[in-house]
């Protein structure tokens, strides 16, 4: 078994035909085609941006738009510490959210300053604050889905050691009826 997955790909946990691998997610068959394809409309998408945006524009509501975000990264991080403290199961998802508002936040602060100044302080968050906070937020998105992915193994191993995973059907299985 690699990777959580039996030797023949199916998924199937080993020694338990039928049973899906306690390390994977069950999703629609639907979902991974259908991101593949969001992503390869975005090409054509991105291309008539680059052409047709014009390099300078004037927004009336630059300072909304800036403040909102930052609010935006403000809930985000006050969460993410509540359920980091909580030891909650969302820390891992809004530990990735987090990282990327500071991504996008640290480029589009680079990207749209004008001026010498404002840019040299944009830069400096960017690589002193913002990025490396983006990068202790990844580590503990991918930190905090390995310490579930091994709770889940060992909750699995003791209840197959238990006889419980065996008389309960496969997911998407009915019961069998005595």
């Amino acid at each position: 078994m690699s990777g959580g997955r039996a030797v023949d790909g199916s998924g199937a946990h080993a020694g338990q035909p039928g049973l899906p691998a306690p390390d994977l997610i069950e999703l629609p068959r639907w979902v991974a085609p259908l991101a593949l394809l969001c992503a390869i409309g975005l090409v054509p998408w991105i291309v008539y941006l680059a052409m047709a945006l014009p390099s300078h524009t004037r927004a009336e509501h630059y300072d909304l738009a800036w403040v909102g975000y930052d609010a935006g990264m403000l809930v985000a991080l006050a969460a993410l510490g509540y359920c980091a403290i909580r030891r909650s199961p969302l820390t891992g998802v809004l530990a990735s959210v987090t990282a990327t508002l500071l991504v996008t936040d640290a480029w589009f602060d680079v990207v749209t300053t004008a001026r010498r100044g404002p840019f040299i302080m944009s830069v400096v968050s960017a690589a002193v604050i913002e990025l490396p906070l983006a990068v202790l937020c990844t580590f503990v998105a991918v930190n905090a889905e390995r310490v579930r992915r091994r709770q889940y193994r060992r909750l699995w191993q003791r209840a197959q050691a238990a006889g419980a995973v065996a008389e309960r059907p496969a997911p998407g299985q009915r019961a069998r009826r005595p």
